[in-house]
């Protein structure tokens, strides 16, 4: 009797499976299709680009007669499988390997991103990709790689429930990570005698000087820099850009004071942002000048000497 009602289960689930439906099926004649997005050669990266800035982004590619229609017979899940990299169900950003890129599929005219499978839900009903519209995006994710490439062929696939309609092919690219070539500047002060400060607050003569980004890549749309006290020479007031002179100075009394060249205000740890020359690259400098201070009321704790500082340049590219 056991065994009797062992056999009968086993059937029963046999049958229950052979009898089960695909949700969604291509039509006749129709397979999964196939759309290339053609890229440069390589992509220039600016190496201080944060996170999430988008590196690459193609022209509309619009699908022309493509027999690769399906039809669903009820509600089912659909999304993006990535082919090179991690799939997780819901994001809109599929790595690609460990090359800190990560690509998108973007549907115009709406902009938005197909999430990874199963990343959203459909009705029953049935689709085509006659003149449909399609933007592969490419975004920086993390640290990248040296020899980053983004490969030719299968980025990923659409997938709807069982199937998938379409694949996203590329051409392949290299990416380049590069900055900015920011030399070290050395700023002849003069030279002063203690009488050139006869107060508190009383300051040198200005000396104007520029810092240079030179041969910067094609990409960079703003500099984002600012100026930082350095360990040999703390920060005395950072709202008016002083710093103390370093420990090599045999000089006392006073701390260097940086503005820019207009004179106005250069607040230290504070980010400013100027436009790059031209997107194609080139060369482009911020304006400075730098002038010592007198900080000490007391005649008796001014003393001559050599009076050096320095002062950290920050730049990041946008």
């Amino acid at each position: 009797m056991k065994l009797c009602r062992v056999l009968i289960f086993g059937l029963l689930y046999m049958l229950s499976s052979n009898a089960m439906a695909a949700v969604c099926e291509f039509y006749p004649d129709n397979s999964m299709g196939n759309m290339r997005v053609i890229l440069p050669a390589t992509l220039s990266v600016p190496r201080d680009a944060p996170n999430g800035t988008v590196i690459y982004e193609s022209p509309i590619v619009t699908l022309g007669s493509i027999p690769s229609s399906f039809r669903c017979s009820a509600v089912h899940n659909e999304g993006v499988r990535n082919n090179v990299g991690v799939t997780q169900s819901g994001v809109e950003i599929f790595p690609i390997g460990n090359t800190g890129i990560g690509w998108q599929w973007v549907r115009p005219p709406s902009g938005k991103a197909w999430k990874g499978f199963p990343g959203t839900t459909d009705t029953a009903g049935g689709w085509g990709w006659n003149g449909s519209e399609h933007i592969l995006r490419f975004v920086k994710t993390g640290t990248i790689s040296g020899s980053a490439t983004i490969p030719s062929g299968q980025l990923g696939t659409f997938v709807a429930a069982e199937i998938e309609p379409l694949a996203m092919n590329t051409s392949g690219t290299r990416v380049v990570s590069q900055s900015c070539e920011t030399p070290d500047v050395k700023v002849d002060m003069g030279s002063y005698n203690l009488s050139d400060f006869p107060e508190n607050g009383a300051s040198a003569k200005e000396q104007y000087f520029s810092l240079n980004m030179k041969n910067c890549p094609t990409g960079i749309n703003n500099f984002r820099f600012s100026f930082s006290p350095t360990a040999g020479s703390p920060v005395w007031d950072a709202g008016t850009g002083m710093v103390n002179l370093n420990s090599n100075s045999t000089a006392k009394g006073l701390a260097l004071q940086m503005r820019f060249s207009d004179k106005s205000t250069l607040k230290l740890n504070q980010n400013y942002i100027m436009k790059a020359p031209t997107s194609q690259g080139g060369n482009a400098y911020v304006s400075l000048q730098a002038r010592f201070v007198r900080i000490e009321p007391s005649n008796a704790q001014m003393r001559a000497g050599d009076a050096n500082a320095e002062i950290a340049f920050v730049v990041e590219y946008l």
